[in-house]
């Protein structure tokens, strides 16, 4: 099979299964450690790039471009390299579609999955090229394509995991749907976070079924930084506005969005934080979307 024929891809959405083994490319040894175990998790000294990666400028103001970031001293500062692309993505989905409608997620592997495998970012190339079918397939009244951030992260775990920014045309997609697995079992329902487990499971050569339970996760409550300068769940539920939990933003360029919209990017500047970043292991720790501005 296989997996980049559309025809193929079709059978994979009407069946769900089985699906193919993923075969990762030769990978030489890496080294595994972790740059930031000889920098204590503080802004001391406050060094102005990665250790070992001078290319990555550090980032420690509370603000980036007049928005509020998630600020966090154990974290060891931001990457403003990140930040500005994440601040890109965001201005390019506005500019692409005048509502927009953005998720946070984020990607496991399962227990156990071999290491091997997750060497690379291959698996991310896969996820939305299969969640890009996805949403084609459900035949929106209005088209969206995704625009997106991720960062790959790993601290002890034998697998790195994914952090996720989704942005989508609210006209097309305006709501996650009910995120608990169908009756018979896995993830068969016609919503977005169906769609995206789905495109996680075909990514990593996974069946669709009760063993892929677990392995994305949007909003989790007090995940995230505790300075929320926004007032957490039921400050926003006042203002009318998208649950802090919720991990969901509709916003748009309009004045009245502009809460919600500094919601939104303080959330994603999550994502550019250096720690649990491991750095000069020869793999990508971001990626982004790079469509052009219309």
């Amino acid at each position: 099979m296989n997996p980049y024929n559309p025809e193929h891809y079709q059978t994979y959405v009407n069946t769900y299964g089985p699906y193919p083994s993923p075969v990762a490319d030769p990978d030489p040894a890496i080294e595994t450690f972790d740059p930031w175990e000889e920098h204590p998790h503080n802004t001391t000294g406050q060094p102005k790039r990665v250790p070992g990666s001078p290319q990555l400028r550090l980032y420690y103001e509370s603000q980036y471009r007049g928005w509020s970031v998630s600020q966090q001293a154990h974290y060891g500062g931001l990457i403003e390299n990140y930040l500005k692309r994440t601040w890109e993505v965001i201005d390019a989905a506005l500019t692409e579609y005048p509502r927009v409608y953005a998720v946070r997620v984020d990607l496991r592997y399962p227990q156990c999955y071999p290491a091997e495998l997750s060497r690379d970012n291959h698996c991310m190339k896969q996820f939305f090229y299969y969640l890009q079918w996805e949403l084609d397939r459900a035949n929106h009244k209005y088209p969206t394509r995704i625009h997106y951030v991720w960062a790959r992260e790993q601290s002890r775990s034998p697998n790195p995991h994914y952090h996720l920014l989704l942005l989508f045309n609210r006209d097309a997609i305006n709501y996650m749907g009910w995120p608990q697995p169908s009756d018979e079992g896995g993830y068969h329902r016609n919503n977005l976070f169906h769609s995206i487990v789905r495109a996680w499971a075909y990514a990593l050569g996974l069946a669709n079924d009760p063993g892929i339970n677990g392995l994305v996760e949007y909003g989790k409550k007090s995940q995230y930084d505790r300075d929320d300068p926004y007032g957490g769940d039921e400050h926003c539920s006042q203002r009318g506005h998208t649950g802090h939990s919720t991990g969901e933003y509709r916003v748009s360029c309009k004045p009245a969005d502009g809460y919600e919209l500094a919601r939104l990017h303080y959330r994603a500047s999550y994502l550019c934080k250096a720690y649990s970043k491991r750095f000069g292991e020869g793999t990508h720790c971001f990626g982004s979307s790079r469509r052009r501005r219309c």
